[in-house]
């Protein structure tokens, strides 16, 4: 199989919140530098690249 994941860069105020309870538990912003851990398999790859936003 081959996957395609598009990554989007995005700037946003607020809090997130749960519209799909029965999918998701919760979400929530966090810094470039602290991301939570087990992180999802292409963001882990994103990371790997040494990719950063321009703002971190």
């Amino acid at each position: 199989m081959h996957y395609i994941t598009l990554h989007h860069l995005i700037t946003a105020d607020g809090e997130p919140q749960v519209l799909e309870p029965d999918e998701v538990e919760s979400w929530s912003w966090h810094p470039w530098h602290a991301l939570p851990t087990p992180l999802f398999t292409p963001v882990r790859s994103l990371v790997g690249t040494g990719w950063r936003p321009p703002a971190a």
